[in-house]
């Protein structure tokens, strides 16, 4: 086996080298070509072995732009480094031990006083480099650890996963298989640092399309985007502030519940809709395809993608169709613990499965029904309520772009039901809470009517879209209604 095999930095470079004029990264004012974007990574490799990356090194980046995110990630793959995005608090968690800090001047102040800033010298080959573009080391072995992401982290403390080069080649490949991703044009949503964006990034990159950074709609419709992804916020935010002029290819959606207003909404713009589930540990695991047919009905479809899923009751014993239970799942693609959290990683990595934590039911189609997770059941009066539920129920309001539950706790030990609602400009505040009530009680009864239903401009969301809960009580208690009170 050589160093290249299943390196995605070396596969990048083979294949820009095929494709020179192809644009490799576009946004609204500059396109990328493959050849200016190779050279590009050759030159940054060639930056940070200077520095003194090597096979040894961690290296944490912090950037905003997709561009220097993913030529730092290729450079490392090139130098046989492991590579992290540098979010806050990073260098509070011990089993990962940076060696180099590297930022951009976007971002204001050094995160670190040894942090090494990226600038447009980057771009060109450093004084005394020592390393050609034949001679960059790789990894030694296809397992050795490529990239440290962080999950959610919607309990409190991010857990973070390692991806080995082989892994994360794999998953690549699997994008690329179940995408075709030659000659096509992607946006991805997500932020250009998260676990959603950077696999299927790199898959683009390296299996012949171009990336698109953009979120508006018109500008995917002008410059032929064929596959835009985002989550359920992205997207319904997005498509009401700016309707495309047109019909859209295909769209993934992963991150949470689809309403059926959303459900409507995406099937005027796209000609696909593909709700996509997976998590960082397992990579994709399920799609359903929804189409309209020739009487404008909506036709679906299901397929497992490479996996193997199952629900199972509270011992592990695996259930039948109609009965709701635990999903737990393999797949070529999972991780096998978190690095920093041996107890989280006992309790969702089992007998060679990962359980997500997600309520579920395998219907008489052979379907698997997502029911919530098991830490959005809300127990009120002893009754179980569960938060999607709810969320679904605003969503599905009209005047609504966007909305949360939340079970927020008080100093004697009791909680309560409240919500926060993001409304669209020129809603009427009375109206919608008038009758977000109705929806709620149609779709979930009088029990799980919130106690305060509270606006905001911003709804609390993890990088991958998914309801961040714990943050919402964070928003209250920082308040200063909230101090003013206690």
């Amino acid at each position: 086996m050589t160093k290249k095999a299943m390196n995605i930095g070396f596969h990048f470079l083979e294949a820009a080298a095929k494709t020179p004029e192809r644009i490799a990264i576009m946004d609204e004012e500059i396109a990328i070509s493959c050849k200016s974007f190779r050279a590009l990574v050759i030159s940054v490799a060639q930056n940070m072995a200077v520095k003194g990356v090597n096979r040894d090194s961690l290296i944490a980046v912090r950037a905003t732009d997709p561009t220097v995110i993913l030529s730092t990630l290729l450079a490392a793959a090139l130098l046989g480094a492991r590579w992290v995005f540098a979010k806050d608090g990073l260098d509070q968690i011990e089993e990962l031990k940076v060696t180099h800090w590297f930022q951009t001047e976007l971002e204001g102040a050094a995160i670190r006083p040894d942090a090494i800033f990226i600038d447009e010298t980057w771009a060109s080959t450093p004084d005394g480099s020592v390393f050609s573009e034949e001679q960059f080391p790789g990894f030694e072995r296809e397992d050795d650890t490529f990239l440290f992401v962080s999950t959610s982290g919607t309990t409190g403390k991010p857990k973070y996963v390692s991806i080995s080069a082989k892994n994360l080649w794999m998953r690549n490949e699997a994008f690329r298989q179940q995408e075709n991703l030659l000659g096509q044009r992607v946006s991805l949503l997500f932020k250009p640092h998260s676990p959603p964006f950077l696999c299927r990034a790199l898959g683009v990159l390296s299996g012949g399309g171009t990336l698109v950074h953009s979120t508006s709609p018109n500008f995917w419709l002008s410059h032929n985007v064929s596959l835009v992804v985002g989550s359920p916020g992205q997207l319904q935010g997005r498509l009401e502030h700016e309707a495309p002029r047109g019909k859209l290819g295909k769209v993934l959606v992963g991150g949470g519940a689809l309403s059926e207003k959303l459900i409507k909404t995406l099937l005027q713009d796209f000609t696909e809709v593909v709700s996509v589930y997976g998590s960082t540990e397992t990579n994709s695991s399920i799609y359903k395809t929804l189409k309209l047919g020739d009487a404008g009905e909506v036709l679906s479809s299901f397929k497992f993608l490479d996996a193997e899923i199952e629900v199972v009751d509270e011992n592990g014993k695996r259930l039948g169709r109609g009965d709701e239970g635990h999903l737990r799942i393999k797949t070529p693609h999972m991780v096998h613990g978190y690095v920093n959290d041996p107890d989280a990683a006992r309790k969702a990595f089992r007998d060679g499965w990962f359980y997500p934590g997600d309520i579920a039911v395998r219907s008489l189609r052979d379907e698997i029904v997502l029911v919530g997770r098991s830490n959005d059941q809300f127990n009120i009066g002893g009754t179980k309520i569960n938060g999607q539920t709810i969320d679904l129920a605003l969503l599905s309001v009209d005047g609504v772009e966007d909305a949360i539950s939340f079970m927020m706790p008080h100093p004697d030990g009791s909680e309560t039901l409240a919500a926060f609602i993001k409304t669209k400009a020129g809603a009427d505040p009375l109206k919608v809470i008038s009758d977000a009530k109705i929806q709620i009680t149609l779709m979930a009864g009088d029990i799980a009517m919130p106690k305060r239903m509270m606006f905001s401009k911003t709804i609390p969301r993890t990088e991958s879209g998914k309801p961040n809960r714990r943050a919402c009580v964070l928003m209250v208690k920082s308040s200063p209604e909230y101090k003013k009170q206690h």
